[in-house]
């Protein structure tokens, strides 16, 4: 697909236009292709189970903090969804059904097909092993209802009595990436969280026992 950017007869075509450079660019590389393994019997082509996870990816890089979002800011946008190779935006209904009926097998799929983008499009990949490089570990509270998958009572700042989530990430200082990313139990510690962290990043890079020794972990 050729994208121009320039001027238009009427005031706008799209609000998103750096965005639809940057994506028409990973179209071209592939870069997102391995979504498309995310696969469901019921839901196949262009409205399959792959193709609406893309389209929630879409909606995260627009700045759509929740799927609601989508009806106002990326449902009116025709051009842009052109750019994406679809005729217009799901709704966020669709959108937030395919997401409610993923099985324990598409998270898996996700999860592999996330890996598989990170590993390509990261610069952590690239580095110079001859030094160091420091992997911050950080674990924010995420409050949420009682009767949410994993809430339990535990630390959350400024809310006591709170039931929630636990989000561990760990980034490459550096770079500023983000390499791995999980939810625990609300009562988990940062103990807790730290080991199949380590063990995520390192499964995920591919990190050889001699690279690991160059890498400094700092936890909050």
């Amino acid at each position: 697909m050729t994208v121009e950017l320039g001027k238009t007869e009427e005031r706008t075509n799209t609000q998103f236009a750096p965005l639809a450079a940057l994506i028409a660019y990973f179209d071209a590389q592939n870069v997102f292709k391995p979504l498309q393994s995310v696969a469901s019997t019921a839901e196949k082509g262009d409205n399959g189970l792959g193709n609406k996870l893309y389209q929630v990816l879409v909606s995260m890089m627009c700045g759509c903090t929740y799927i609601s979002n989508v009806n106002t800011r990326l449902r009116p946008e025709r051009t842009f969804a052109q750019v994406n190779r679809i005729d217009e935006f799901a709704e966020q209904s669709t959108l937030a059904i395919a997401l409610n009926g993923l099985s324990q097998m598409n998270i898996e799929q996700l999860r592999l097909a996330v890996r598989q983008i990170r590993y390509r499009c990261s610069h952590t990949k690239q580095h110079d092993w001859r030094g160091l490089l420091m992997f911050d570990f950080d674990l924010s509270g995420l409050p949420c209802g009682k009767g949410a998958k994993g809430a339990q009572k535990g630390y959350f700042a400024g809310k006591k009595n709170s039931f929630g989530r636990q989000l561990a990430r760990v980034s490459a200082i550096s770079y500023q990436e983000t390499l791995w990313s999980d939810l625990f139990p609300g009562n988990y510690l940062t103990m807790q969280c730290l080991q199949p962290a380590v063990l995520g990043v390192e499964s995920s890079f591919d990190l050889a026992p001699e690279t690991r020794k160059h890498v400094l972990w700092r936890l909050d």
